[in-house]
């Protein structure tokens, strides 16, 4: 294990501290709109440093249990190092109307899923009940927002709330729910996303390149703009030259991440079903964003 710089801001006598590696926790009180921040799979920032706990857990509305790969521990305190980045792993509805978060620090050693999956157990089975209450400055030292931050967020960026799209996770999702290859859903939704700037739905600077490629592919796109129809698809197939089959199959998946995101509203019961079919991962695969 590496030794890094010891954080900043952080009042300790010398000799102390020392390098932890292991289970910590903290908790908060989040809205709807800030829980569903923490999809599984999502990489979530923390700016600045902030201090994790050890030992028994206290009764918070959400419980966030996280692994950390490397820390500074004095007494029974975690220290995160400054702009630490976490992967979600899991968001758990408990009894008593709580919600445990699972996070896992991004860096050497991540993604171990056997020696996450049986420390998350642990975790879970110690805040199932009997909970005491937490001290006014265990409340104080916790009000603040944590690890609510997308990774290229800087000092100042206000805190992320509710659902959002990632570029990224959709790929992931998309490709697990399809079947399709990664590289080649990135490449699907890629064109999709500049058929959209191209038909002036999706908001983008237009620069020369950009209002050349609309002219050039002009027979492509909706006129008037708003509207998109079955000639995406073909959009898509001459910018990738992947076949309309892999096209539809994937983009079934991005409608799949959106309703997962909550931001799809279907309008008659079984519009779903018929709009998204059956997951490819039903048939085998893992859930995409699962731990």
């Amino acid at each position: 294990m590496s030794r890094q710089s010891k954080p900043t801001g952080v009042k300790a006598s010398v000799g102390q501290e020392r390098a932890f590696q292991g289970w910590a926790r903290r908790g908060a009180v989040l809205d709807d709109g800030q829980v569903a921040l923490f999809t599984p799979g999502r990489i979530v920032k923390h700016l600045g440093t902030d201090t994790l706990h050890l030992g028994p857990p206290t009764d918070w509305p959400v419980q966030f249990v996280v692994y950390l790969h490397l820390g500074w521990r004095w007494g029974s305190r975690v220290i995160l190092p400054a702009d630490t980045c976490f992967e979600v792993r899991a968001a758990i509805p408990m009894l008593g109307g709580r919600t445990c978060i699972a996070l896992e620090q991004v860096g050497e050693g991540w993604g171990t899923q056997g020696q996450f999956r049986e420390g998350l157990g642990r975790g879970l089975r110690t805040i199932a009940h009997g909970l005491s209450s937490p001290s006014a400055k265990e409340r104080q030292q916790w009000a603040p927002p944590f690890a609510c931050w997308l990774p290229a967020s800087r000092p100042g960026d206000p805190p992320i709330s509710g659902p959002i799209y990632d570029f990224e996770e959709a790929v992931r999702y998309a490709s697990a729910w399809s079947g399709v290859e990664e590289a080649r859903t990135y490449d699907i939704l890629s064109a999709h996303q500049r058929y959209l700037e191209l038909a002036g739905i999706a908001e983008v600077e237009e620069d020369e390149a950009l209002l050349k490629e609309r002219e050039e592919v002009g027979h492509l796109l909706p006129n008037p703009p708003g509207c998109v129809d079955e000639r995406v698809e073909l959009y898509i197939a001459a910018a990738t030259g992947h076949g309309i089959e892999d096209i539809q199959a994937v983009n079934r998946g991005e409608m799949a991440y959106l309703d997962h995101l909550g931001l799809v509203t279907w309008d008659y019961e079984g519009e779903r079903d018929e709009r998204l079919g059956t997951p490819h991962w039903v048939l085998g695969n893992l859930h995409p964003l699962a731990i």
